[in-house]
This record gives structure tokens, C-alpha cells and sequence, in this order.
């Protein structure tokens, strides 16, 4: 009895000790990552994956320092094609999902943000942030109505979306440089300009001023 007590205690011993092993590993891993030591980092996550209760913080470890350390086009599609997958393991983490359209947005790549703001779409029709993001697509290619039509449907989820109604004031008054539609747009963008002015005051998610005051000088 006293021998099982013994083995048992030992087990105990060597789990917590394998635990608080896999937390330093991370906690290691991290810090070689904020110093820019890249393949130290990868090793410790290496190391981390191995442990179930650290796998998950280990892999966004892992992919971070290939997004750091890409130097072809060959690691750019590993780096992607490991984003994507940890996106769908992860049931469509928001770090993930900024991941990917931080990179391509970087790129330049606005087809496959318009690609995955779609897809994103398929999954859930209502998704405000994939309607956001297809509204900014359309608003580089300078397609107004088009993105007028994305930001209307992202409101239609969250009236508050201070981001969307402020691009939406953006369209329209972009929309207003033509005289036909001069009045109605600047009418319209105005409106939407309040909206976010009472919604965000102190500017803390849009800064609004400057194209508040274009749109004054416009009237």
C-alpha cells in the first residue's frame, strides 16, 4: 500500500513537473520571439506542441514566427496554408482570421481578401466583419455603391458598427463629387457622420474630424 502511495505520488510529481515544463517552453518561446529570435522561438514551440494543454498557444507561436522568417514565395504559401488551417481547427479564431487578412492586405492581394470575405459569407450570411471587409475591397477599387451595399448590410447586424458607418459616410461623400448627386450624398453622408460622432465622441475607434469637416466645407 505504502509502495502505491509512492508510485502514485512520484506520477503526480512527474505530470506537474511535464506542466510547468510546456509553460516555460511557451513562456521561453515567447520571449526569444519579442527579442527577434525567431528560430529559438520555433524550437520552444517545437517543444510545446508537445504537450496537449499547450499545443494550441504553441502553434499561434509556431505561425508567428514563420510570418516573421518568410523569405519566398514557397514559405508565403506554407505561412498561408498553415493560417488557414488553424482558422478552421480553431472554429474561425479572430486572431487568425486578422492573421489572414493582415497578409493580405500587406500584399496587395485584394481578390483574395474579397475570396475569403466571401467564403467567410457562405458560412454565415450575417457576419458583419466579412461584410466590412468585402465594403473595404470595393472602396479600393473605388466601386462606391458597391461598397455602400456592403457597409449598409453590416450595419444591418450591428447598428453601433461606429467603423462601417463611418466608411459609409466616406462612399457617399465620395459619391457627392458628381453635381447630379451632390445634394442627396452630401445629405446622406452627413447623417452618417452624426451617427458615428455621437456613437464615438472622443474618437477612440475612427478619427473622424478631418473628413467631418470636408464634408462641412461641402454642403
Amino acid at each position: 500500500m505504502r509502495r502505491l502511495i509512492t508510485i502514485t505520488a512520484c506520477l503526480l510529481a512527474v505530470t506537474a513537473l511535464r506542466a510547468q515544463s510546456s509553460d516555460q517552453l511557451l513562456s521561453d518561446g515567447w520571449k526569444a520571439y519579442a527579442a527577434g529570435l525567431y528560430a529559438t522561438a520555433d524550437h520552444f514551440a517545437d517543444r510545446a506542441l508537445e504537450d496537449k494543454r499547450t499545443a494550441e498557444e504553441a502553434a499561434y507561436l509556431k505561425v508567428s514566427c514563420m510570418g516573421r522568417t518568410m523569405q519566398t514565395p514557397t514559405d508565403s504559401a506554407k505561412y498561408v496554408k498553415a493560417l488557414y488551417a488553424l482558422y478552421e481547427e480553431s472554429a474561425g479564431s479572430d486572431r487568425y482570421r486578422t492573421m489572414i487578412v493582415d497578409y493580405f492586405a500587406r500584399q496587395g492581394q485584394t481578390e483574395r481578401l474579397r475570396a475569403f470575405a466571401k467564403s467567410e459569407l457562405q458560412k454565415d450570411a450575417k457576419d458583419k466583419d466579412a461584410w466590412a471587409l468585402l465594403g473595404e475591397c470595393d472602396m479600393m477599387e473605388e466601386k462606391w455603391d458597391d461598397a455602400i451595399r456592403d457597409y449598409e448590410e453590416a450595419v444591418k447586424t450591428d447598428r453601433q458598427f461606429v467603423e462601417a458607418l463611418y466608411n459609409l459616410a466616406l462612399c457617399h461623400g465620395k459619391k457627392s463629387a458628381d453635381k447630379k448627386l451632390r445634394s442627396a450624398e452630401i445629405k446622406k453622408a452627413t447623417e452618417y457622420m452624426r451617427q458615428v460622432k455621437q456613437l464615438d465622441p472622443k474618437e477612440e475607434r475612427v478619427k473622424w474630424q478631418r473628413a467631418d469637416q470636408l464634408l462641412s466645407g461641402g454642403k
